[in-house]
């Protein structure tokens, strides 16, 4: 912790305190089907605390080989986690992108996808409603304390991150409205709609 600034434990007391009453989602409700992948994330964290690695997130996600330990976790597969491990282990990937959006590497893109489903245009019309149901899910499991850091994480780890939909701005833009409703300005389909 002594070399984060203060702008990052700031924002890590934030996210602390947000997600303090969030419970564990159960050793069983932590990947919802399966394949290898899956076996290898629900080894990562099951029986796992996030408190345990908010200023360590690493030591849980892993780092870049040759460094210990190594990722088991892709960085993009976050909506592999259930909804409810999600937001139970989202301190951890936040405090990830916070300490070191580097060695995040790809979890930085992949996480305003988590309350954004992007444009309809940009995937198979059954694969964007399933991703816009699970941003829905996960916002709707949010309160707003947690909202708030997580849109403060995004807006330190993430600002340039807007090149392609799903974008940190429509992500916080959900997250301030509790639902997500970004996704119509891309194509023909409206916020209204």
């Amino acid at each position: 912790m002594d070399n984060l600034n203060e702008k990052q434990r700031d924002i890590l007391q934030c996210i602390s305190t947000a997600f303090a009453t969030v419970p564990y989602p159960g050793d069983d409700g932590i990947i919802g089907h399966e394949c290898s992948e899956c076996e290898r994330a629900n080894a990562v964290f099951r029986g796992k605390h996030w408190k345990d690695y908010l200023y360590s997130p690493y030591e849980l996600l892993g780092y870049f080989a040759p460094q210990q330990p190594t990722i088991m976790f892709s960085r993009d597969s976050l909506c592999l986690l259930q909804p409810k491990a999600f937001l139970f282990f989202l301190p951890v990937f936040l405090a990830g992108i916070v300490i070191d959006s580097k060695q995040a590497d790809v979890m930085v893109d992949a996480m305003p996808g988590q309350f954004d489903p992007g444009p309809t245009s940009r995937c198979k019309p059954d694969l964007w409603t399933w991703k816009k149901n699970r941003c829905e899910q996960v916002i709707k499991l949010m309160n707003e304390e947690q909202r708030q850091a997580v849109i403060l994480a995004l807006q330190y780890a993430a600002p340039n991150s807007d090149q392609v939909p799903p974008t940190t701005k429509d992500a916080i833009e959900n997250l301030k409205a509790g639902s997500a409703i970004a996704w119509g300005k891309y194509d023909a389909t409206t916020k209204d709609a």
